[in-house]
């Protein structure tokens, strides 16, 4: 039986035209109907994910501290692959996913499990993605976060530091891809911080895009079509680009003050 065995009566997943919206998912072995508390509730499959990530080490006095988050990360994800599988995608496929965490250091864990489970490609699209639905949901906290910045970052250096580990955690996954010429050579940190600037950018500047691309305020921007955009960016930046951003990106707006030139590709 697989670890992620449905134990409940309802749908695991309905598909709705090109969605797919899948129920809850919880971290229980369904054979001992237990929450997943440790690498030893996890098949040998997945310890062959986790250990080049340095978990499942063997040690103690190592294990113990991160083993039920991890644990239960690999358990979630690993449902939400096969359900994505079972309907026809992948997890390139999925564009949002909604997480609850009891402490904010749970997060470093799980995002480094999650992106291990994905093609570079895939975990920078996410990350994109993350960033600028952050963005597009709450741009006040967004607008304020710069303003403290701007203002020297006294008030937010806790939030820093409690935040170190999850991108210490990105910047060593950025780097083994660069290692194993996955991408294009760049220093993982700079490239973090081309997408939080590039993400952030349609809070804190948001009357200067809807100027330029003649959106009133009354109007919604284009969430997705800004994303693609951002992707598509990224992706050719760092040598993963080729042909598969053409599909991603939209023509542009006739409305849009900055046209192109007649000759741009």
């Amino acid at each position: 039986m697989s670890m992620s065995t449905p134990m409940a009566n309802y749908a695991a997943a309905r598909r709705v035209g090109d969605f797919v919206f899948m129920s809850g998912i919880v971290a229980v072995d369904p054979q001992r109907r237990r929450v997943v508390t440790g690498f030893d509730d996890l098949p040998e499959s997945a310890h062959d994910d986790l250990r080049p990530l340095g978990y499942v080490t063997g040690q103690i006095s190592v294990d113990v501290f991160e083993a039920p988050i991890v644990a239960q990360s690999w358990v979630v994800l690993d449902r939400i692959r096969e359900l994505a599988v079972e309907h026809g995608g992948t997890m390139a496929d999925v564009c949002k996913l909604v997480q609850y965490f009891r402490h904010l250091h749970h997060y470093a864990p799980y995002l480094k499990t999650e992106d291990k489970t994905a093609t570079p490609a895939e975990a920078i699209a996410r990350l994109v993605r993350r960033k600028l639905d952050f963005t597009f949901d709450h741009p006040q906290v967004s607008r304020l976060f710069s303003y403290e910045v701007m203002s020297g970052g006294a008030a937010i250096r806790r939030i820093w530091a409690v935040s170190e580990d999850s991108v210490n955690a990105a910047v060593r996954i950025i780097g083994e891809w660069v290692r194993k010429r996955e991408i294009e050579p760049i220093e993982p940190i700079f490239l973090l911080f081309h997408i939080w600037a590039l993400t952030q950018h349609y809070a804190d500047y948001e009357p200067q895009v809807r100027f330029f691309i003649d959106c009133p305020p009354e109007e919604a921007l284009d969430r997705e079509r800004i994303c693609a955009q951002i992707i598509c960016f990224v992706l050719r930046g760092v040598g993963l680009g080729s042909t598969a951003c053409a599909d991603r990106i939209p023509v542009l707006s006739q409305r849009s003050r900055a046209t192109p030139p007649a000759d741009a590709a």
